[in-house]
């Protein structure tokens, strides 16, 4: 009697070795390491980098705009403070127009409100789904000191946030000159 021994089927990978599934475990798993790593300093570094982001946005407007001014042939500390009142001038402009719209909308309250109880009483399946809805009694009810406290923590940490941008904006601006110098040490350390 002949034996036909059939040889052992072993998974094959693109190199051939058994090895390379340990290899790409491993890499598999510091790609989720340095995933997990990253989501959680973005998560928790939050605050930093969305001031340090709009620090560098304004800053990078700052030097577009006294740029632009210099090619005008403006001296280049009138193309500097023509482009912070500009900043400055815009920046007010939109805190005015979102403090219109809040006041706007904060006077209109009542009128949701009545708006929100015709709906609710002329559609008799909502009544069905809803327990009374008696909005009025609803906004009497909020605590308006805890609305108050949260409010002033909020404005506390805008003006915190304000000072912060000016601080990163000032300290961009004192560095404006030798940054690329530096950059360019730092790249050429790196090599």
């Amino acid at each position: 009697l002949i034996s036909h021994a059939v040889p052992e089927k072993r998974p094959r990978f693109a190199n051939g070795y058994r090895t390379a599934m340990k290899v790409q475990l491993h890499t598999l798993n510091s790609w989720f390491f340095g995933a997990a790593l990253l989501f959680a300093l973005l998560y928790f570094g939050r605050p930093l980098l969305v001031t340090l982001t709009f620090a560098l946005l304004l800053w990078g407007v700052l030097n577009a705009f006294a740029g632009s001014m210099q090619r005008f042939h403006l001296p280049g500390w009138l193309a500097w403070v023509t482009a912070f009142l500009v900043i400055a001038a815009s920046l007010y402009v939109v805190a005015l127009i979102l403090t219109s719209q809040a006041n706007a909308l904060a006077d209109r309250v009542p009128t949701y409100v009545g708006e929100l109880q015709g709906l609710w009483s002329s559609h008799h399946w909502l009544q069905r789904i809803l327990p009374r809805l008696d909005l009025k009694s609803l906004l009497n009810q909020t605590d308006m000191i805890a609305v108050l406290s949260q409010s002033a923590g909020s404005i506390g940490d805008i003006v915190f946030n304000v000072i912060l941008i000016a601080i990163y904006v000032g300290f961009l601006l004192a560095e404006h000159r030798y940054l690329p110098s530096k950059l360019a040490r730092f790249r050429h350390a790196q090599t």
